[in-house]
């Protein structure tokens, strides 16, 4: 889990928005700022975070069975 979540941290500091498009990045629908907006796959867990500025603040990772 540590390891997955090394992994993720590039990613989300180059591009959180997935402008490029390469990344299981997507913007959940119906949430409010601070509830975990943006939602990253990443091998078997997920990753919710919400973009403030320049910031990008982890709401939860969990393992797919456990994410929704």
């Amino acid at each position: 889990m540590v390891e997955a979540l090394e992994e993720l941290m590039p990613i989300l500091a180059e591009d959180p928005h997935n402008r490029s498009g390469r990344h299981a990045i997507k913007k959940l629908a119906g949430l409010k700022p601070g509830d975990g907006q943006w939602r990253i796959r990443w091998r078997e867990y997920r990753l919710r975070y919400d973009i403030f500025g320049t910031d990008v603040v982890m709401h939860s990772f969990r393992h797919r069975k456990e994410a929704y």
